[in-house]
């Protein structure tokens, strides 16, 4: 899965050039896929914030492939959750980011390239705290 973005019947997730719809808003798919893999979102962001002192803009890391940055808070209607596991290059445009994936497509979202940087260093962090858990 590459993104996902809200309309006005749901979300579409978009994969491999193509994209599938569901009858629930972006946020509401997340905490779904949250808890296919046993844990809350709201729990996530509060160890989260527990752990790692993140007050707010905290990306989603849930396995090696499915690992989201929103564009904007979680729950606004506009926000569009990037799957970063997907993102093979990203630049800065005009507007904010213009961002590659590993099939090829592309999307604009508006957030600058050093919030996008911080994100992913965010990612980054979490990543190795739940592998570093998982292993031990």
């Amino acid at each position: 899965m590459n993104y996902i973005i809200n309309t006005a019947y749901g979300c579409k997730l978009y994969q491999h050039q193509s994209f599938k719809e569901e009858h629930m808003n972006a946020f509401t798919y997340i905490k779904k896929i949250c808890l296919t893999q046993l844990f809350t979102y709201k729990g996530y962001i509060f160890a989260c914030q527990k752990t790692f002192n993140f007050k707010y803009k905290i990306p989603l890391y849930i396995t090696d492939s499915l690992q989201f940055i929103p564009s904007k808070n979680a729950r606004d209607y506009d926000s569009i959750w990037i799957n970063y596991a997907n993102v093979y290059a990203y630049v800065a445009i005009k507007n904010g980011i213009s961002i590659t994936f590993y099939d090829g497509t592309k999307v604009d979202i508006k957030i600058s390239i050093k919030t996008f940087k911080t994100q992913i260093n965010r990612l980054n962090l979490i990543r190795e705290v739940k592998v570093k858990h998982f292993h031990s």
